[in-house]
């Protein structure tokens, strides 16, 4: 799970408060299950009223939601998947990637994935 950096020479580029927001979505994201706010301090390394000040915007914009189990993502996070598709052309008119896979699995008869390389990431 993703922790606050310590002291500058590792310090991620941009605003602190923006870095923590970042990893508070990283850590609901990658869970299997809501996480509690003492979890998420927990995992992050920061205080719970720390976790609770992070919180309540991405709450607000709909990012997370809060469930009685704990924090997990919210409604705002399929239309951020559907811009991205949009915005890198894997989505919308004609046959979408899922759609082809689908195609070349049945065709082939064996597993097809679909891997992006951009800015040296996979």
């Amino acid at each position: 799970m993703p922790s606050f950096p310590p002291g500058p020479p590792s310090t991620p580029p941009g605003p602190q408060s923006v870095e923590r927001a970042l990893a508070v979505l990283d850590a609901v994201a990658d869970a299997d299950r809501p996480v509690p706010a003492k979890a998420l301090a927990r995992m992050l390394g920061c205080a719970l009223s720390t976790v609770y000040h992070l919180t309540g915007p991405l709450i607000a914009r709909g990012h997370l939601v809060r469930t009685p189990e704990g924090y997990a993502p919210g409604p705002r996070v399929p239309a951020l998947h559907r811009a991205y598709q949009r915005h890198h052309g894997l989505g919308g008119g004609g046959a979408g990637i899922g759609e082809l896979l689908g195609v070349l699995r049945r065709t082939s008869g064996a597993e097809a994935y679909f891997t992006a390389y951009r800015d040296g990431r996979i």
